[in-house]
């Protein structure tokens, strides 16, 4: 039991470096689920007791786990963590600005930023839907926002544009959800704001075909923005972004 708590007396090869530390990572030997990470930056500010046990704050797990990480399961994250009031963007930011740069340093920089918007979501499929935008490097939406009475999956304002992931369950076999849908639509439309719908099949099967389709309406509704979208004018009681919540 002793040799297992000693990773110095369990040591192998020296696996890569990790990227968000700059530190090497030790295996165990006859372990390889577990890995011993060590540090030459930490702070007492990085470090947390909860119930005697010691370990580090939030925006330093967030550090650790940054170059292990897919950019959307990191902004997703991040934004958890802030919406729980777990930690702040201003923490993170401060953090950061003492450790050395690589690239998952400026990835977290770029999630850290004060106008990125939150892309919380309450759907894996919506999940699916805003990973394939990240992948794509498309800008980042607001998410859940209100809008005129109804709740928009994915909301760029820029663009006056809202794209809507409809699931098979809540919106194909149901004559009500439908109408509603279509109401919407119709909705957003009298207030200048467009909207694109993916359905399931279309985020699993067809992706580069829709991402490529949102990208140039992004770009051409960016370049021809109606002139009475809720962005051009002050803000009305119609348009509550969520993210603002989470800066």
């Amino acid at each position: 039991m002793d040799s297992e708590r000693d990773p110095e007396r369990n040591r192998d090869r020296t696996a890569d470096p990790d990227p968000a530390r700059g530190a090497p990572l030790r295996r165990v030997s006859g372990r390889p689920d577990v890995i011993f990470h060590r540090f030459q930056d930490l702070l007492p500010t990085d470090l947390r007791t909860l119930e005697r046990l010691p370990m580090t704050t939030v925006e330093r797990a967030l550090l650790d786990a940054a170059g292990a990480l897919p950019a959307r399961t990191l902004a997703r994250a991040l934004d958890e963590a802030v919406a729980a009031r777990w930690t702040s963007r201003t923490k993170l930011r401060e953090l950061l600005d003492r450790v050395s740069p690589c690239p998952a340093v400026r990835l977290l920089a770029q999630l850290a930023d004060p106008g990125r918007p939150s892309g919380l979501t309450e759907s894996r499929l919506a999940e699916r839907a805003l990973a394939l935008i990240a992948a794509a490097q498309l800008p980042a939406p607001h998410t859940e926002v209100e809008l005129f009475g109804y709740r928009a999956d994915a909301y760029w304002p820029e663009a006056a544009l809202v794209l809507e992931i409809d699931s098979f369950g809540f919106h194909g076999l149901m004559r009500e959800n439908f109408n509603r849908d279509r109401l919407k639509d119709r909705t957003l439309g009298r207030h200048g704001i467009a909207v694109v719908r993916w359905s399931e099949d279309d985020v699993a099967r067809r992706g580069l075909e829709i991402i490529a389709a949102l990208a140039t309406t992004i770009a051409r509704r960016h370049d021809g923005r109606p002139r009475d979208s809720p962005h051009t004018r002050p803000p009305t009681p119609g348009y509550a972004p969520r993210s603002a919540a989470a800066r």
